[in-house]
C-alpha cells in the first residue's frame, strides 16, 4: 500500500482515521490495526469510512471488527461532511443500517459543533444483545471486584451502567476490563454477538466510549492533517 492519505479528528479525545469509501479498499484488519496501534502505528480509536454517495458510515474497531455505532464517530463524520465535502446545517447519517439526523450549530475554521439524533435508548437486554438471568434490564454482575448493580441499555451500540461504585477512572478501567469480556454480552460462548465496551458510573464515563443516549450539543471537534 502506499501514497495514503490519513486524516485524523478528536472529539472530546476520541479519535478516528477518516476515508472515502473509494480509498478504503485497501484497507485490511492488519492495516487498520496498525494505524491505530499508538505504540507501533498512528494511533486512534478506530477507524470510519464515509461513503459520500450514499451517506453512509461505517465504523471500524482497531481490530478491524465493524462496530454498530459511535456517538463521537457519527460527530466526526459529520464534521467531515461539512468540512471536506461542504454540507448544508442538515442531513442524515447511516449507520449499520440506522439513521441518524445531524443538525450542524456551529463551524468555525476546522470546529465543527453538531447535534445528533442517537434515537430511543432500549432496556431490553435482548436487543444489546445480553443474556440477563431473569430477562430484566437491571442485574447483579459478579466481578473480581465483587458484585456489582448494572443497567443494560442500547443506544444503537451496547452499553453496562454499573451503579454505586466509585467514580474513579481507575475502577471504571478495572470493571470495564471485565465486564466488556463477559459470555453474556455476547450472546452466548457461540454468538458473534457484539460485547459491552462501556462502563459508566455517576460523574464519570469510561470504557471504548461513552455517550448520551439523546441529542445533545456536540463538543467541539478538532480536525488535524496526518502526513
Amino acid at each position: 500500500m502506499t501514497g495514503l492519505a490519513l486524516t485524523k479528528y478528536q472529539v472530546i479525545g476520541n479519535d478516528y482515521f477518516v476515508f472515502e469509501a473509494q480509498d478504503s479498499r485497501q484497507l485490511s484488519d492488519a492495516t487498520v490495526a496498525r494505524f491505530c496501534d499508538r505504540h507501533y502505528g498512528v494511533g486512534s480509536d478506530g477507524v470510519l469510512i464515509f461513503d459520500r454517495t450514499r451517506m453512509i458510515v461505517r465504523i471500524l474497531n482497531p481490530d478491524g471488527s465493524e462496530a454498530e455505532t459511535s456517538g463521537n464517530g457519527l460527530r466526526i463524520a459529520a464534521a467531515h461532511a461539512v468540512l471536506e465535502h461542504g454540507l448544508g446545517h442538515t442531513f442524515a447519517l447511516e449507520t449499520a443500517g440506522r439513521k441518524h439526523g445531524v443538525e450542524i450549530l456551529r463551524a468555525a475554521g476546522t470546529h465543527v459543533e453538531s447535534e445528533v439524533e442517537m434515537g430511543i435508548p432500549s432496556f431490553t437486554p435482548a436487543d444489546l444483545p445480553a443474556l440477563a438471568p431473569d430477562g430484566s434490564r437491571r442485574t447483579t454482575i459478579r466481578t473480581p471486584l465483587g458484585e456489582v448493580e448494572s443497567i443494560l441499555v442500547s443506544v444503537g451500540n451496547p452499553h453496562c451502567v454499573v451503579l454505586g461504585q466509585s467514580a474513579s477512572k481507575r475502577r471504571c478501567l478495572e470493571l470495564g476490563e471485565y465486564l466488556e469480556r463477559l459470555p453474556m454480552f455476547h450472546g452466548g460462548p457461540t454468538s458473534n454477538s457484539s460485547k459491552c465496551s462501556t462502563v459508566d458510573t455517576p460523574g464519570l464515563k469510561s470504557g471504548s466510549e461513552a455517550q448520551d443516549t439523546r441529542s445533545r450539543r456536540d463538543r467541539v471537534l478538532q480536525r488535524s492533517q496526518q502526513r
